[in-house]
């Protein structure tokens, strides 16, 4: 469901008709998953970006600049599989996968979307 709702977002403005309502969040990342989405979906990329940040960004990128952006970039790509992975609450089962789901795919919609905006559409 969510990826169909992720589908949908383009870099325009956000239209007027009115949001689907999330669903209800039983997992704690519920709610940040949720929060991305209706971002994203509202065309905030700024905001979705923020609600993923936390959970996404590598424990090295607030110790710093890194070392160089290839570093930077295979830490990021570390941390998101290990946030994918969970957090040994069996991986890919249940609804915790597909909140961390969500929250990754929330946030790379995101960056793509918001990199459109400001390189290609301005």
């Amino acid at each position: 469901m969510v990826e169909l709702r992720l589908l949908r977002c383009t870099p325009s403005p956000p239209s007027t008709s009115p949001p689907t309502p999330p669903p209800s969040p039983a997992h704690p990342l519920g709610a940040a998953a949720a929060s991305a989405l209706a971002a994203v979906e509202d065309g905030d990329y700024e905001a979705a970006l923020a609600a993923a940040a936390s959970h996404l960004l590598p424990a090295s990128a607030s110790s710093g600049p890194p070392d160089s952006a290839a570093q930077f970039y295979a830490d990021l790509a570390a941390a998101a599989r290990a946030f994918l992975l969970g957090d040994g609450d069996g991986g890919a089962v249940g609804e915790g996968f597909e909140c961390r789901c969500a929250v990754v795919l929330s946030a790379a919609v995101a960056a793509l979307l918001a990199f459109t905006q400001q390189n290609v559409t301005g």
